[in-house]
């Protein structure tokens, strides 16, 4: 994702989707994240979005996601313009908590890359 210093506003719209089965209606593509089943999240507690610069190992922020309608994997992330403040290539990873305390991470990490604003 590409962003630049300060950006806030609209929410980050994203789909979790299990790429070892289809979508209905599809023939499962391992290259075609389209033909992925999207993640049924009602049993999710939580989602956790850990943002940080690479090769640091303190994360700036932990963005708490919502989802909804919960079956079809949609989720939304809203940040505010602190987290983004300085330019460079930054890495986030998704972690759902369940309800039941279990705790799965989504792979790969996101790459979010921020250049200085113009003004």
């Amino acid at each position: 994702m590409q962003l630049t210093t300060g950006d806030h506003g609209k929410p980050l719209l994203f789909t979790l989707r299990d790429r070892s089965k289809a979508a209905s209606g599809s023939m499962l593509d391992a290259r075609n994240p389209e033909t992925w089943k999207p993640c049924d999240l009602t049993r999710v507690r939580v989602i956790h979005i850990s943002v940080r610069p690479p090769g640091q190992t303190e994360t700036v922020l932990l963005i708490a996601a919502r989802r909804a309608p919960y079956v079809n994997g949609v989720c939304q992330a809203t940040w505010g313009a602190e987290l983004f403040a300085a330019p460079g290539q930054y890495e986030g990873e998704v972690r759902l908590e369940y309800a039941d305390g279990s705790i799965e991470t989504a792979w790969p990490r996101l790459v979010f890359v921020v250049r200085e604003g113009m003004s």
